[in-house]
């Protein structure tokens, strides 16, 4: 490099050591390969090398280490400048070098810096139009980030909480118990006091890996964190699947700036002060199962993605670098295999203050902002689906279409089914790799597992289940279904789960709609009946009635080209007035509650006229009423017209639930 100084002007012992002492201190991790070689040649005491291997990190180890050399003297610190010029030529250079400070690297890396910050400072959206964009500030909102493996019941807690329970079950796992964690600290010391240079973000589809790293390149280019890191560098693994040419790191590292050509080596000189982020892990379609023989060691040497990336991965190039993978879970097991000693976190979505802050970003008004909040809070199954950011895009974008309109927006979210139907669909549209089965398939097989599960009362399924679903159980869409790995004894075991219960009881229902004519009929006959006892499959009853929705109707025709029959919807309609009679004539007001759910689902104020039609009265007194039951009933209320009498007597309503209330209250004659 132009401006170089010789090894020997660089190289000048005691100068050297005493120069760069905080540098060295921080940058030097071969401390105990060096201290090996100095105890060889008795440059230091058994008494000092014993104190270096006790010390926990390498800073530590370095202070350990200075101390022998100042009180050896110029003769033990040329010794130790040859040494770790042996060992890491790199840094020796890098401070040695007037090449760092060199105005025009310096230019080219603020030049960078700036070109990371406007590419990342904006986002597109799932709607965006041509040129469209917003700002990521406005829709990034901090994510629940833990670094602990979860027990098989703490899993099953997480997927069958709701509301209230599910948020107090998501403040469980912020906390020290389960090492929560933030982008911030991801590559601070553990309690250990290691530094892994190996991180994995691991998290299910929609719940934010993409956005936390765009977040990471968008607040390093603007100096706010990683300010250790002289460069990031964004691999999207999803662009190397269409490489078919041989690359290099090098090539890597020019895709995120060509600017960056003439300070390579410069780049390269400083491995411990480059972070790579290789996002979206699991989108891979080449393995990385390489040989070691194959495995390339320079940075320069030109070999197939799969080798190249191989060889990043598994630190047989600049193995001082740090890594940051994000990945689903489905292939987690893979990536262990070729890593070395990785920081396991995961991403967990939102917590309750994390979708509060999400609100206020995304409506950039406060007082709109409490409103949809608490409006979404009323329902406690999309309440519950928010803490997966991609929900609560849907979510709020729905709400701010009906505020833009002038509209109320306690009609805005209309059912829980097609807030669903919404997601599943923006999932296979954005984030379902294309695989061999078309869309109906995988919606169909997914019902069938779905439902199995219903029924048995089963969140987590077992390999063989996957199997028989999927005769080859890569074709099981990782955007669905969540792989875990538990521990069984001496050993481990996987299973697989839906993102969360609520989701199983919506793919169940869709199972319905997905399989002929005469097949749906039978099904729903047995669905119906047999809800009647079991009262576990009502969840997946009123997603039915939310599928029968002609709006939700509409929209899966057009995208799947299905729908539900005629024949059954007669089979809801007579069911669920049955139904209505007998919780009635039997006062069984969870049952009642139950079916008002399934006509606030359908929302069709034509067909809850017609089922309420022969009803009088409603008695729910001593009945613990929710918000979400509160905003059931005043829709039906105010659909079904006159009703001689409503008996609230005794049902403890907060003034939140009277709020929902009143609109319906005033089609009552008789109040009490």
């Amino acid at each position: 490099m132009a401006g170089a100084p010789s090894q020997s002007q660089g190289m000048t012992g005691d100068g050297f050591v005493e120069q760069h002492r905080a540098s060295l201190i921080q940058n030097v991790r071969e401390v105990l390969a060096i201290a090996d070689r100095m105890l060889e040649k008795k440059m230091i005491y058994p008494e000092t090398y014993s104190k270096i291997r006790s010390a926990t990190t390498t800073q530590d180890q370095m202070r350990e280490l200075y101390t022998a050399l100042d009180s050896g003297g110029p003769v033990v610190k040329a010794e130790f400048s040859k040494i770790l010029q042996d060992m890491n030529p790199y840094l020796v250079q890098n401070l040695t070098s007037d090449c760092c400070a060199d105005e025009e690297i310096v230019e080219l890396r603020i030049k960078y810096k700036e070109s990371v910050r406007c590419e990342y400072i904006t986002v597109q959206e799932y709607n965006s139009l041509t040129g469209e964009s917003v700002q990521l500030d406005d829709r990034y909102t901090k994510l629940l980030i833990i670094q602990k493996h979860r027990k098989q019941k703490e899993r099953e807690e997480e997927l069958r909480s709701r509301g209230n329970s599910h948020q107090e079950v998501m403040n469980k796992r912020d906390s020290d118990m389960f090492m929560s964690t933030n982008v911030e600290k991801l590559f601070d010391p553990d309690q250990n006091g290691v530094v892994h240079k190996t991180v994995i973000l691991q998290g299910q589809a929609g719940i934010g890996k993409s956005f936390t790293t765009q977040k990471i390149m968008s607040d390093w280019a603007s100096g706010k964190i990683y300010s250790d890191f002289e460069y990031i560098f964004h691999i999207k693994c999803q662009q190397l699947n269409h490489i078919s040419k041989n690359i290099s790191v090098v090539d890597l590292i020019l895709y995120n700036s060509q600017d960056l050509k003439p300070a390579v080596a410069q780049v390269l000189s400083c491995p411990e002060k480059i972070l790579f982020i290789i996002d979206g892990f699991d989108e891979l379609k080449f393995s990385l199962d390489v040989p070691q023989y194959s495995l390339c060691h320079d940075p320069h040497g030109q070999n197939t993605p799969q080798v190249t990336l191989s060889s990043l991965i598994r630190k047989d190039i600049l193995s001082e670098a740090f890594l940051l993978i994000t990945t689903r879970s489905t292939t987690l097991d893979k990536l262990t295999k070729v890593l070395k000693q990785p920081r396991y976190t995961e991403i967990l979505g939102f917590s309750e203050e994390g979708m509060k802050e999400y609100f206020k970003n995304f409506f950039q008004n406060e007082q709109q902002a409490l409103c949809a909040f608490n409006n979404v809070k009323k329902n406690e199954i999309v309440f519950t689906a928010c803490f997966i950011p991609g929900v609560c895009w849907i979510v709020c974008t729905m709400l701010r279409e009906k505020m833009d309109e002038n509209t109320d927006i306690k009609q805005a979210l209309n059912t829980t089914t097609t807030i669903f139907v919404y997601f599943v669909y923006t999932l296979l549209e954005h984030h379902c790799k294309s695989g061999s089965l078309p869309v109906q398939d995988i919606l169909q097989r997914l019902g069938v597992l779905a439902e199995s599960g219903i029924r048995e009362q089963q969140v987590l399924f077992e390999e063989k289940q996957i199997k028989n679903t999927f005769s080859d159980p890569s074709q099981a869409p990782s955007s669905f279904l969540n792989k875990i790995i538990l521990k069984k004894g001496i050993s481990n075991k996987t299973v697989f789960s839906f993102m969360h219960l609520s989701f199983q009881e919506f793919f169940a229902a869709f199972s319905y709609i997905m399989c002929d004519e005469q097949e749906s009929e039978k099904k729903v006959s047995e669905l119906l009946r047999e809800s009647e006892d079991k009262g576990h499959l009502l969840s997946t009853v009123q997603f039915l009635f939310g599928l029968s929705n002609q709006e939700t109707q509409d929209f899966i025709n057009e995208k799947y080209n299905r729908s539900i029959s005629p024949a059954v919807q007669s089979q809801l309609e007579g069911w669920i007035k049955e139904r209505l009679k007998k919780a009635t004539e039997q006062n069984q007001k969870a049952d009642l509650m139950a079916m008002l759910h399934c006509l606030y689902e359908i929302h069709d104020e034509d067909f809850v006229r017609g089922a309420l039609e022969s009803l009088t009265n409603i008695f729910l007194s001593h009945y613990l009423l929710k918000r979400t039951d509160c905003a059931v009933l005043s829709y039906c209320l105010q659909a079904w017209g006159d009703i001689e009498r409503l008996d609230l007597n005794t049902c403890l309503l907060k003034p939140e639930c009277l709020e929902v209330l009143i609109p319906g209250l005033h089609k009552c004659k008789d109040l009490k």
